[in-house]
């Protein structure tokens, strides 16, 4: 959970932010960002069974009434009222999502792990030590609108 803690922290999280995990798997970032006060998650999955394993991971830690996953293709789901979007994709994904993610309100923040945007511009970036990886895992923040290069 090291990379998952770590992104969370980096987003200073406030009341009345909804954070949007587009591929969101076993929802375990969806599950710690509804443990902030005040604080939905949404997440997008494609795998029924994930979607499944993360309602009920929900129910678990106690955040269900804060926590949506819906079964579905990300590139199709609404995700506009998200103030926060989280992206552990890969680049081209990263890259085919930037029209959207520019869509959302001005100030709303995207996390990307392992993958930056291609051709955007971060705030920042750091890198976490995660124990199943043997190097480094880089997170990128960006803030919409996101610049980008050229």
């Amino acid at each position: 959970m090291g990379v998952v803690n770590a992104a969370l922290a980096s987003l200073r999280l406030q009341p009345g932010d909804v954070v949007c995990d587009l591929g969101s798997g076993d929802g375990r970032f969806l599950i710690a960002a509804a443990g902030h006060r005040g604080v939905r998650a949404l997440g997008v999955e494609a795998d029924p069974k994930l979607v499944e394993q993360s309602l009920a991971a929900a129910r678990a830690a106690g955040v269900q009434d804060r926590v949506e996953v819906r079964c579905g293709d990300f590139h199709h789901e609404d995700f506009s009222s998200a103030t926060v979007v989280i992206l552990y994709l890969v680049m081209e994904l990263n890259a085919q999502l930037l029209p959207r993610l520019q869509a959302l309100r001005p100030g709303s923040r995207v996390v990307t792990i392992a993958f930056p945007i291609p051709g955007a511009r971060a705030v920042s970036v750091f890198k976490v030590m995660v124990p199943e990886e043997p190097m480094p895992v880089p997170v990128f923040q960006y803030v919409v609108p996101i610049p980008t290069r050229g």
